[in-house]
């Protein structure tokens, strides 16, 4: 009897051309973590005078996969280009490559799908159509983690793994001793005053997208996605001082304000200006709920819950951008 040792699960991935087109893997992501899941609708099939029921009836099945691990500079573009929205890299320094989400939250945005393999020679399957439809993101003074997830056509069981033509992407980790915190009144401010006792910030968005099933047998699972209005928040933790009091000013007036994290690691480039392995997430938000009060270290602080919401000047609610060494997915 064969055992499916989980440590020897690889994932290996594709973008598609077309959702759903199932194309064969050509990146090996490793610090994604992709785990895949079920998801199935039944009825049950009653008779009068039966007290069990008589049978089952499938309805309709599609996959889901889960993902997260340490925030990674080459990593990251995978799932944001599936979330916010599908682009191109840029170039920056001589081989620094820079990678833009200028999401719209007004009107489309592309998105990228992907094809999923996972498994090893004892068994592997795969999820063809993949689209991430959640991601948050956890910045420390100790941790860079994300987790998210999506949806993709029905799990396919019994595949061979791509063999060959499939290159591994280097994982660059982020240093949370490189972040900085800046919180500023306007976007053409962004990135003035950093903030000296930032705790933790987070930042989601959540089903960003669903399923849409149809009563059509060529279907691997739904028809197609459909975009959703999603969750968009962050929390901020700073310090319990003359910086938190101005934002309950802001929470008592609906006054937003904006937020850049910023995560630069080691040197790509040099020149004028260097490039660097980096991460800048900038984001405008309001005061959505009571602020905590919490401890970190044994010094007061409070937790405000934020929802990330549209700025008229702006034209946007977020912007984040990422530069590496990937120049295409």
């Amino acid at each position: 009897m064969a055992v499916r040792p989980l440590i020897d699960d690889l994932v290996q991935l594709a973008p598609e051309a077309t959702e759903g087109d199932g194309a064969a893997s050509t990146k090996r992501v490793p610090d994604l973590n992709i785990a895949f899941g079920y998801n199935a609708t039944f009825k049950d099939i009653q008779g009068s005078g039966y007290s069990l029921d008589l049978g089952t009836s499938p309805g309709q099945e599609w996959g889901t996969f889960t993902g997260g691990g340490q925030g990674s500079y080459n990593g990251i573009v995978y799932p944001l280009n599936s979330l916010l929205k599908k682009v191109s890299a840029s170039s920056g320094g001589a081989t620094s490559k820079i990678w833009t989400f200028d999401w719209t939250d007004f009107g489309a945005n592309a998105f990228q799908t992907y094809c999923f393999e996972k498994g090893q020679t004892v068994a592997a399957e795969k999820i063809a159509g993949a689209r991430f439809t959640d991601f948050s993101m956890k910045m420390t003074p100790d941790e860079a983690s994300w987790t998210g997830g999506g949806i993709g056509g029905a799990i396919q069981r019994g595949i061979t793994m791509t063999p060959t033509g499939v290159t591994e992407v280097a994982v660059r980790p982020m240093v949370p001793k490189t972040f900085d915190v800046y919180l500023d009144p306007s976007a053409a401010t962004l990135g003035t005053t950093k903030l000296l006792l930032a705790f933790e910030f987070d930042w989601g968005i959540s089903k960003i997208a669903g399923p849409l099933n149809a009563m059509n047998s060529a279907n691997n699972g739904y028809a197609a996605t459909v975009k959703l209005k999603p969750g968009a928040t962050a929390t901020l933790t700073i310090s319990d001082d003359s910086v938190s009091s101005a934002q309950i000013t802001k929470m008592r007036s609906g006054t937003p304000f904006f937020i850049r994290v910023v995560s630069q690691g080691d040197l790509i480039d040099t020149g004028a200006p260097n490039h660097y392995f980096k991460f800048t997430g900038d984001f405008c938000v309001a005061v959505n709920g009571q602020p905590r009060a919490t401890a970190v270290m044994g010094a007061e602080a409070l937790q405000f819950p934020l929802k990330i919401q549209h700025d008229a000047t702006w034209g946007k609610g977020l912007l984040v951008v990422v530069e590496n060494l990937i120049a295409a997915l």
